[in-house]
């Protein structure tokens, strides 16, 4: 009677050596970011991105393992199968909010792989707040992004 056709989902393996866009954003400007540890690159290299609509589903950027992951879900860390150590902040001063507009989706210590979700914002809750998302890598300086200034889920920041 009914025709209906299920969608493929299709789940890509990226190697270790990956670092991902971890949705559909804009890259920003550092000098825009009003925090100077971003800002500043003072924990590490780092790239910056602004999201629009009313949620964004936050993916890993890598495939690794997750070794901070802040109970309110504005911070987590991920220690990247290649080694390196990648910071992923969700806005600026969100912590203030105590969890509000934030779904944690994983647990610490949770293995992850690249574009696997991680925390859900709902940027209505969060819509007074800086929802500026940075991507640090603290443990490696000679690090470089690529230039891109528009990035889809899985694309390549390096």
């Amino acid at each position: 009677m009914f025709n209906f056709k299920k969608k493929e989902v299709i789940i890509k393996d990226y190697s270790d050596d990956a670092i991902l866009a971890m949705f559909d954003c804009q890259r920003m400007n550092l000098k825009d970011i009003k925090d100077n540890l971003f800002s500043k690159q003072l924990l590490g290299k780092t790239i910056a991105f602004s999201v629009s609509g009313d949620k964004v589903t936050v993916c890993s950027p890598t495939n690794g393992i997750i070794t901070v992951l802040f109970i309110d879900g504005h911070s987590f860390t991920i220690k990247a199968n290649n080694g390196l150590e990648i910071l992923v902040h969700l806005g600026i001063d969100t912590s203030k909010e105590k969890g509000r507009g934030f779904k944690v989706l994983k647990e610490l210590g949770s293995f992850v792989k690249a574009n696997e979700a991680i925390v859900e914002m709902d940027l209505r809750q969060l819509s007074k707040c800086d929802t500026t998302i940075t991507l640090t890598i603290i443990n490696n300086w000679d690090f470089k992004f690529n230039n891109n200034k528009e990035y889809k889920l899985g694309d390549s920041l390096i």
